[in-house]
């Protein structure tokens, strides 16, 4: 697992998760203003063939399960804990159909 920070901006993202050989991206957002810019990542990674396998996470304080499942994220967490659980299934997922 790597922690990357990158703020808002999609393409670094893309970049460090090709880097990495990523298979889930989480993300978090503190405040509301934010949080728009999920979707843009999501759709990002959606349109890039070679990126759009990755599971895209979301949480933080002001994001809701239904907001994810707005945004097209295929996962919510709502706390660091919870993260980790939803990780672990997808990457039990990602074993069990290898």
């Amino acid at each position: 697992m790597n922690q990357l920070l990158y703020e808002g901006k999609a393409k670094n993202i893309k970049e460090a998760a090709r880097e990495h050989k990523s298979s889930i991206v989480g993300m978090n957002a503190l405040l509301t203003t934010t949080m728009p810019y999920m979707k843009v990542v999501i759709d990002g990674f959606a349109k890039e063939e070679d990126l759009k396998h990755i599971k895209m996470c979301v949480g933080g304080a002001p994001v809701s399960e239904m907001f994810a499942e707005e945004i097209g994220a295929d996962g919510y967490a709502a706390d660091a804990s919870s993260a980790v659980e939803l990780f672990n299934g997808f990457i039990s997922e990602q074993v069990a159909s290898t």
